[in-house]
């Protein structure tokens, strides 16, 4: 579960809400992977926890239904790995349609090497 929050929801304090902070991350990331239709892009923060931001194109992904379940399945797979993240942004771009399984098995692999990147990075100091 998130800290700070008494439900399953998924609360401002976890989410990036202004153009400022995806722009930090897509100009200098420090992490990037493209794993087929996935493109993630990762920046420490210095706030207490991991943030993620979510870009999922109208010209990817036609149908409005499908776009909020990848959103779905996306805020789902970071709810569950949110407590093993280190304090990074983390922008999440979809560039196609998937089934709801690959992609949170692909974002699930992902968000755990961009712990693992950011915890020996950390450990480096």
């Amino acid at each position: 579960m998130i800290p700070g929050c008494s439900s399953l929801g998924f609360p401002r304090s976890v989410r990036m809400t202004d153009a400022k902070q995806f722009e930090a991350v897509f100009r200098r990331p420090e992490f990037k992977k493209h794993a087929g239709a996935l493109r993630i892009r990762a920046r420490a923060n210095r706030m207490h926890g991991a943030r993620l931001g979510l870009v999922i194109a109208k010209r990817q992904v036609a149908k409005a239904n499908d776009r909020n379940r990848l959103k779905r399945v996306c805020r789902e797979t970071f709810r569950l790995q949110h407590q093993k993240l280190p304090a990074v942004d983390i922008v999440v771009q979809v560039m196609a349609n998937q089934g709801n399984r690959q992609l949170a098995v692909a974002l699930s692999d992902i968000l755990e090497e961009v712990s693992t990147y950011f915890s020996s990075k950390s450990g480096q100091v």
